[in-house]
């Protein structure tokens, strides 16, 4: 919903001033049954390629929570991103 309003990412309440992206989808349904489990609600991922320029400027973690490769966005690169980014696609919603 965040995205479609504001017409892009950018970091969330209370957040480390940027977000986290998953290199597969496995990966972020995994991050997202492991970290979003508020009030039983459904939780989104979101599809988008990313220019390899734009990526390798990136910060990556090999293994983050155990999980997998994924890369970190500050609000610079967000920028970036969504200026970058045009297709922006949401996946179903998956259950908890």
């Amino acid at each position: 919903q965040d995205i479609n309003s504001f017409g892009g990412f950018r970091p969330g309440r209370n957040s480390v001033e940027g977000k986290y992206f998953a290199a597969s989808l496995t990966n972020a349904a995994e991050w997202g049954r492991k970290f979003f489990k508020r009030n039983q609600q459904p939780f989104y991922i979101v599809h988008f390629d990313i220019p390899s320029k734009l990526q390798k400027a990136l910060f990556q973690f090999s293994n983050l929570d155990d999980i997998g490769i994924a890369w970190f966005a500050d609000e610079i690169a967000l920028t970036q991103i969504n200026q970058q980014c045009s297709a922006i696609l949401d996946l179903p919603a998956l259950p908890r």
